[in-house]
């Protein structure tokens, strides 16, 4: 790694360490400051995180006002010309060390999760160990994001295609697998140059907040990811805001049809690619040979994992009719 990317780095670590003793020291008032160039950002107003639980009070979190979505855009898009031209193996190298943060702090990451979703310990870590595989994945592929040379139709020529990156892009993730999902929003984006804001879901803030500073103290310079929560109220409108400005040059969402309606609708409006990824309608198909009692536990499993609260939950059962009964 270049002297400068590591003088880069030590000036992100700091930072993050900031940001790391604003969130501990407002344990009292359990407030979740937006991050904003790196830096814990405050604003007017908050919004309550309930445990799913036993719905005791976990903490506030800063929902980002119009003149905070403002701030995060123009730094995002500061930002973007320098991390662009940064070379891959430097991007990898920050990868790879949030690969190696997350290990160590899994045992807060789970915790989060499962107070902020309900989520039982296994899901939990399934959801911290695949997020973390998920990052080495997106390491692996920086070094090898290439062009390609098309046929022309001029004889003695050749035409190269280059890939660069769009700019500044939204993520925005769901609640219930907030580090599988919302690292996924973000880190392929960012590991091909581009800049990212993470919107995160109302019901857990704090996850999304872990991923940030995870990435952050990993070595990401300022600007590069921002933080943005946004309260049920707000939230329609502080959306559209970012996905109406100019800045913004493509969307990724994980979400409800409802809403995903929603953002393809503005995109679409704004001419602007969007990835959807929206509410399943999964199905079991049991047929006359299957192992009955193994179909039985599956079944369940798949229905009720997470209280049934995945988008690949099963929501139908197929069975053939000679074993429906039995079934």
């Amino acid at each position: 790694m270049s002297p400068s990317a590591t003088e880069a780095i030590g000036t992100t670590a700091k930072t993050s360490s900031k940001i790391n003793d604003e969130v501990s020291s407002s344990t009292s008032t359990h407030t979740i400051p937006l991050i904003i160039n790196n830096e814990p950002h405050q604003s007017s107003r908050t919004f309550p995180v309930y445990s799913p639980a036993d719905n005791s009070h976990l903490h506030n979190c800063v929902s980002a006002s119009a003149s905070d979505i403002d701030l995060a855009l123009d730094t995002a898009q500061k930002a973007y010309p320098a991390w662009s031209r940064l070379p891959p193996p430097q991007k990898r190298d920050i990868f790879l060390r949030a690969a190696e943060i997350m290990l160590e702090q899994k045992s807060i990451l789970e915790e989060t999760m499962i107070k902020e979703t309900g989520a039982d310990p296994i899901w939990a870590g399934f959801n911290t160990h695949l997020a973390r595989e998920g990052l080495l994945d997106v390491a692996g592929r920086i070094t090898s994001i290439a062009g390609s040379i098309p046929m022309t139709s001029e004889e003695g020529r050749s035409a190269l295609v280059y890939k660069e990156p769009y700019g500044v892009i939204l993520g925005a993730a769901p609640w219930n697998a907030p580090y599988i999902l919302g690292f996924r929003s973000i880190t392929y984006a960012l590991a091909a140059g581009n800049c990212a804001i993470l919107k995160a879901p109302e019901f857990s803030p704090m996850c999304s907040w872990h991923i940030c500073d995870i990435l952050h103290k990993a070595g990401l310079p300022k600007g590069v990811l921002t933080y943005i929560a946004i309260s049920s109220e707000d939230a329609p409108a502080r959306t559209a805001q970012m996905i109406e400005s100019p800045i913004i040059k493509k969307i990724n969402f994980t979400g409800s049809t409802r809403v995903g309606r929603v953002y393809g609708e503005l995109a679409g409006k704004n001419l602007k690619p969007v990835i959807l990824e929206l509410g399943g309608k999964a199905s079991v198909i049991v047929w006359e040979d299957a192992d009955l009692k193994l179909a039985a536990v599956e079944c369940a499993k798949g229905a009720f994992l997470h209280s049934g609260q995945i988008c690949m939950s099963t929501e139908r059962i197929l069975v053939h009719k000679n074993v429906a009964a039995e079934l």
